[in-house]
């Protein structure tokens, strides 16, 4: 996500003026590539329609979100869109894309997203998605099972 302090439509207008927009990145929804307030994006218009493992900026009502295209389903004109740290589809007209991940600054070091190795962990991250749900499964379920435990439990 970018940051939420930014004003609605305010990315809009900056790349419709200028055609490109940079910002630190927010949240977690997109670790282990991008870290809150420690790395920042450039996102320009698009100037061809996004492409699968493209990293793509949206709007959700008022926050805007920065996610991986998964798949290009163009029979209904939309793309399916996940967080590299989520696990929830997003389901997003193509025409509601503002801006494409350009090239982004990363612990203090510039790549572009035509480098050779972020295109590799980009397809490397997504193929091995269903390993990273089941490293995550036993987790959640010890959660699910402390909280039902603890839950009536406070002070």
């Amino acid at each position: 996500m970018i940051s939420p302090e930014i004003e609605v439509g305010s990315i809009e207008r900056v790349l419709l003026e200028q055609g490109s927009f940079a910002s630190v990145t927010n949240g977690v929804s997109m670790r282990p590539l991008f870290k809150t307030h420690r790395d920042a994006v450039i996102l320009s218009r698009p100037t061809e329609p996004p492409k699968r493992f493209d990293v793509v900026l949206y709007r959700v009502r008022d926050k805007y979100v920065l996610h991986r295209i998964i798949k290009v389903d163009e029979e209904n004109s939309r793309y399916i869109i996940r967080g590299d740290n989520t696990f929830t589809l997003e389901y997003v007209p193509m025409d509601k894309i503002l801006a494409v991940l350009t090239s982004f600054n990363r612990k203090g070091k510039h790549h572009s997203v035509t480098d050779r190795g972020y295109r590799i962990y980009a397809r490397v991250w997504n193929f091995i998605y269903p390993l990273r749900w089941l490293i995550r499964l036993p987790r959640v379920c010890l959660s699910r099972v402390k909280h039902a435990l603890f839950a009536g439990s406070k002070h």
